[in-house]
């Protein structure tokens, strides 16, 4: 179907360059939103009366929505269609956007963030598999790298942008651009049909799609309420929950999320336990500093946004190069050296953390931070895709999303176990203050050697064996100037 599917694209760019750009701005104002948030995070509790734990519940029920639905989406979009997929998910995400932007109590935020998940779930399905299927296979190592380059440009832009929104406009205006900005991906898939037709089995696991929810839901909720003795039980039937999703997916044909490249791929394992790890301990660093600067520092949304900048631009940057030197060293070592680095970030936070930190120490930790993770996020993600054959790329992709979203949510879940344990069920305020320091060195105190375990976990793996067509090198993508 994508050979077809090129093939009719070809005679026709503008509706290439359509597919492309829909794709690219849709992960870019995606990203926006997701880093953007954190500085709005102390105007939105304020207003909202939102307890310490609640402030992460913002940005973990997303993740946490994105994660559950990321796998039965994945399977339903090559069913049904990726544009349909990506269609519907810009269309939710645009319209909980609105809705977020109207909440005047935390349910209704956290509900519709929530639904936001399932949106950006969709576009993160469909976006890229979707951009490549209208390329030829030569050229599609340079369409995967404008649309991860949006990834973390968007995740660069997100704090200040929203940083300089909430002072200027309100925290209901970080929202409001985030659906708005949305149309633009929106406008360029509507003036972009292409054919598309499902494949001929169309046979749906709807047992295992509700497992894996159930699955992710239960742990991680219940892990943010691991204190109490029904967090405790949801964190075990999450568990069980796993192990059943696990057992399931091993029987059947055509599953969802296919496991079986776990036991078959030993190198595909350790790299994917690498980028669990290294999520797990780098998602909430940036929602922890994003308080601290200014809970304990003082400073406004759009000083604490363009500090916050910093990480993320360095890995911007440097990430291309990194990707590229993938291509001539192992990306194993390259990634340990990456996390290796990252770890001595997370150990200058977590030792060097006060009311009275500089803000010069924090930009060099902030600095350590982008460059090391900066060195690991390409290499890893080459690491993965070069471990499997061509046939087996869309089911490493799901999966490492999966995994990214999960480690992502674990980080955030962690944070707020942490912060119902030293802060307690309150908000914030400048009482407390002392307490939140408190809980944010022991969450990097935590994260440290996680890093370190990744680092670790990288190294502990096969020889690399790349199939033939993994690996996309020197690439050009040109357009004609014909529309």
């Amino acid at each position: 179907m994508s050979s077809e599917i090129a093939t009719n694209i070809q005679s026709n760019p503008a509706q290439a360059r359509n597919i492309l750009w829909a794709a690219v701005s849709a992960n870019l104002f995606a990203n926006v939103s997701l880093s953007g948030v954190n500085v709005a995070l102390p105007a939105i509790q304020k207003q909202l009366g939102l307890s310490a734990v609640a402030q992460v519940w913002v940005s973990s029920s997303l993740l946490l929505a994105t994660a559950a639905a990321i796998a039965p989406v994945s399977r339903l979009a090559d069913i049904w269609g990726r544009r349909k997929t990506m269609l519907l998910g810009l269309v939710i995400f645009i319209i909980t956007s609105v809705l977020c932007s109207l909440a005047t109590e935390g349910v209704w935020l956290l509900t519709s963030r929530a639904f936001m998940g399932l949106g950006l779930a969709m576009v993160f399905a469909s976006s890229m598999a979707m951009a490549a299927s209208v390329f030829p296979a030569e050229k599609r190592g340079l369409v995967f790298g404008y649309i991860v380059s949006a990834v973390y440009v968007g995740l660069a832009m997100g704090p200040g942008i929203c940083g300089l929104l909430v002072d200027l406009l309100g925290w209901q205006s970080v929202f409001a651009l985030s659906g708005l900005a949305m149309v633009v991906p929106l406008a360029l898939l509507l003036a972009a049909p292409f054919p598309e037709n499902g494949p001929k089995n169309t046979a749906y696991d709807y047992p295992g799609a509700m497992l894996w929810a159930l699955a992710l839901g239960l742990i991680f909720v219940g892990l943010t309420e691991l204190l109490t003795r029904t967090g405790r039980l949801m964190a075990l039937g999450g568990l069980l929950m796993l192990i059943l999703f696990v057992l399931h997916q091993l029987k059947i044909d055509k599953p969802i999320l296919d496991v079986r490249i776990f036991i078959a791929n030993r190198r595909f394992s350790w790299a994917s336990l690498a980028a669990f790890v290294a999520y797990s301990s780098s998602m909430a660093s940036i929602f922890l500093l994003s308080l601290f600067l200014q809970y304990i520092k003082g400073l406004g949304a759009k000083e604490a946004g363009f500090y916050l900048m910093l990480q993320p631009t360095i890995q911007a940057i440097l990430t291309p190069l990194a990707g590229r030197l993938s291509d001539s060293f192992d990306p194993g070592r390259l990634a340990a050296v990456g996390l290796g680095i990252t770890t001595v970030a997370f150990l200058m936070i977590s030792m060097g953390l006060s009311s009275e930190t500089s803000m010069t120490y924090l930009m060099i930790a902030l600095v350590i931070f982008g460059l090391g993770f900066a060195i690991f996020a390409a290499p890893n993600s080459n690491a993965v895709m070069g471990s499997v054959g061509r046939d087996q790329l869309g089911v490493a992709s799901g999966i490492i999303t999966a995994t990214r979203l999960s480690g992502q949510i674990f980080s955030l879940s962690f944070t707020s176990l942490v912060f119902s344990f030293i802060i307690g069920p309150g908000e914030v305020g400048p009482q407390e203050y002392h307490l939140f320091i408190k809980a944010a060195r022991f969450c990097f105190m935590v994260f440290t050697p996680l890093c370190l375990f990744g680092a670790i976990a990288s190294l502990v793996r096969d020889k690399p064996k790349p199939a033939a067509g993994s690996r996309y090198r020197n690439l050009e993508l040109s357009f004609d100037s014909e529309d």
